[in-house]
């Protein structure tokens, strides 16, 4: 049986902007080009990040809007993963 351990990105940052009514959360994804290949899943309480190299679940502090979506936005140049979420 062969199982195939997956990295955790670093979250350099998980905050809250209560007057956006956002939460942004920023990850280092050094072995990743583009975000092409990375699927998120995102629920009220958490989000369940994969790619082939890296695995995440992250639970959140306070209920977010899994109706409004996730906006992504990934920097090649950094490797940094910034996701921005719509709180309830």
């Amino acid at each position: 049986m062969i199982v195939e351990i997956k990295d955790k990105p670093e979250v350099i940052s998980g905050a809250i902007d209560h007057s956006k009514g956002i939460l942004v959360i920023v990850l280092t994804m050094e072995k990743e080009d583009s975000a092409a290949f990375i699927d998120l899943d995102v629920s009220s309480t958490e989000l369940k990040l994969k790619s082939d190299n890296y695995e995440l679940n992250y639970t959140f502090d306070q209920n977010v809007d899994e109706e409004a979506g996730i906006k992504a936005k990934f920097n090649k140049k950094k490797h940094i993963l910034t996701l921005t979420l719509t709180l309830k």
